[in-house]
């Protein structure tokens, strides 16, 4: 996740966006050097028990499958989007051809909250 807001302004190409909601931390695995980041590989995720891979990605990490919010949206040239801080993002290009895009980051106003799963302890994962 980022602590600022962001609009991506989709200029060519394709993207994916992943969105999981910030009280979904507890099941990301957070890095204890950065917590906002997730140790959680999506694209290994994804491939499911059908990989090796896949299959590694979901014994290392169980409780992502406990992850109730997430949501994917496309973006093509001239979209744009809105990532709001605190919301766990992956992004992806899609297809063959160079992807552009213009990120316009901004920061929250000085009286707006920090989300907790900034404090929660780093690498925490609990039922």
């Amino acid at each position: 996740y980022d602590l600022c807001h962001g609009l991506l302004v989709q200029v060519r190409g394709r993207k994916r966006f992943t969105y999981i909601h910030p009280d979904e931390s507890r099941h990301l695995y957070q890095r204890p050097d950065r917590p906002e980041v997730s140790r959680v590989d999506l694209d290994r995720w994804k491939q499911g028990a059908t990989t090796p891979e896949g299959a590694a990605e979901r014994a290392e990490h169980p409780d992502f499958g406990r992850v109730e919010y997430l949501q994917s949206v496309e973006v093509g040239p001239g979209d744009v989007i809105y990532t709001p801080p605190f919301f766990w993002h992956h992004v992806e290009t899609l297809g063959d051809e160079p992807a552009l895009s213009v990120l316009v980051p901004f920061d929250p106003a000085p009286d707006e909250p920090v989300h907790p799963c900034h404090f929660w302890p780093p690498g925490a994962s609990s039922s």
